[in-house]
């Protein structure tokens, strides 16, 4: 399996996100707004914070090394893993509001008839991907994510 490129697909995954709440397609959207917030977290976690790609080319941080989840598990880890200087950019992400943005957000979703997505829940969760594409932007411009 290649390594993993953790920024490309989230930006890949928030595009058509965008796309499909455009075209009223809820709970597509929804899926892909969580993927697109996990890739980018990820690749933020890779570039400042110590993460590294496991043996099976799969994120992990600390020791013994712990696999980084998806976004609705990540997002409780997020004040564990991150520390020092850089950590005082997503302090505010992290501290909310809301709380935990991605808690009623599910991978298993894609199994779903899909009546349970709203709009408002995709939208909800565009805009915090929106928010962490922002920081890995930033990132990228600081040097610490290719």
């Amino acid at each position: 399996m290649p390594n993993p490129d953790f920024p490309v697909a989230a930006h890949r995954h928030h595009q058509d996100a965008q796309l499909l709440l455009a075209d009223r397609r809820w709970p597509n959207a929804d899926h892909l707004a969580g993927v697109a917030a996990e890739c980018g977290l990820k690749a933020i976690l890779l570039g400042y914070f110590g993460a590294s790609l496991g043996n099976n080319s799969k994120p992990v941080w600390g020791q013994p090394a712990k696999p980084l989840g998806h976004v609705n598990h990540l997002w409780s880890e997020l004040p564990l893993i991150i520390s020092g200087r850089s950590a005082s950019v997503f302090a505010a992400l992290i501290a909310g509001p809301p709380p935990q943005p991605f808690a009623s957000w599910d991978i298993a979703d894609r199994y779903s008839d899909g009546n349970a997505i709203t709009e408002q829940c995709a939208q909800e969760h565009l805009d915090m991907a929106k928010k962490i594409m922002e920081l890995l932007e930033q990132a990228v411009l600081n040097g610490v994510v290719p």
